[in-house]
């Protein structure tokens, strides 16, 4: 696929009233919905948090950098249960310490968040990589540069926008 054209693909999911763990990362606070954003390039988080400000004017949207972050996010709890309510994950795939593939692995594995929405974001648009993540159960697969657009299309079908 040449660069700039963008591929998007929907994925099944089931959205429900989950729990995160307490972050310590980055948050951007706008009262409302809880959206965790998975990712470790400034430009692209910057990118990215302008977007879904715009598109998610009510949200908090807490940021971690890495997959091992990302991880104790969701699951360092002593119950193993996170304690916010999210309504969105927006996961990078490359990403240090422990790669956004794994996290979804783990996302899908643990009941208490199965059933969160993730959106994929890749600087890839491999159909294998994007096969894996429809069987890991991302909602949605967005390939770099992230685009309003795009975006909005997605959390449209989750009813977010």
């Amino acid at each position: 696929m040449p660069r700039g054209k963008a591929r998007l693909a929907f994925l099944p999911c089931n959205i429900s009233n989950l729990y995160a763990g307490n972050p310590y990362q980055r948050r951007c606070t706008i009262p409302g919905k809880n959206i965790l954003l998975v990712e470790d390039n400034p430009d692209d988080e910057f990118l990215t948090l302008r977007i879904l400000r715009k598109l998610v004017g009510g949200a908090t949207i807490e940021v971690t950098r890495d997959g091992v972050a990302t991880l104790d996010y969701l699951f360092g709890r002593q119950d193993g249960a996170p304690s916010v309510p999210l309504q969105l994950i927006l996961l990078d795939l490359q990403l240090p310490k422990v790669g956004g593939l794994e996290v979804l692995q783990q996302i899908a594995a643990h009941e208490a968040t199965r059933e969160i929405p993730v959106i994929v974001l890749s600087s890839s648009d491999s159909p294998h990589e994007i096969d894996r993540c429809r069987e890991l159960g991302a909602f949605c697969y967005l390939c770099k540069p992230l685009s309003l657009d795009r975006l909005r299309n997605c959390l449209a079908q989750l009813n977010l926008e």
